[in-house]
């Protein structure tokens, strides 16, 4: 067991050598596409958007079996859709201090 976590380990430290902003990015752009779409199915589920009926009808059809008001579902749908843009406002604002914090990380890792 330990000899596995001792090649994870520099496994991990390859990769943050070598790919270490591609991963970064990576992550927060999948951290976003999901938040994007979870925000998307709220309002779809608080009846805004009828996204989920024309693309994907057994989407709609499991949505519709979820037992939420429509106050409660609207209610979701902005919390999403604050956390998002917040997410997202967070990402823009400190993109140049994650790289920073990113690079110190490689030249930690090649010591």
């Amino acid at each position: 067991f330990s000899c596995s976590a001792v090649g994870f380990g520099l496994l991990w430290l390859v990769l943050l050598r070598s790919a270490a902003v591609c991963l970064l990015c990576s992550i927060i752009v999948l951290l976003l596409a999901g938040l994007l779409a979870m925000t998307l199915l709220a309002w779809d589920a608080a009846g805004v958007t009828g996204i989920s009926t024309t693309m994907m009808p057994a989407l709609a059809s499991e949505l519709a079996r979820i037992p939420v008001s429509g106050t409660g579902a609207y209610a979701i749908a902005i919390a999403f859709s604050v956390v998002t843009g917040l997410t997202f406002l967070l990402m823009v604002v400190m993109a140049r201090r994650i790289l920073v914090a990113v690079r110190l990380i490689q030249e930690a890792a090649r010591a």
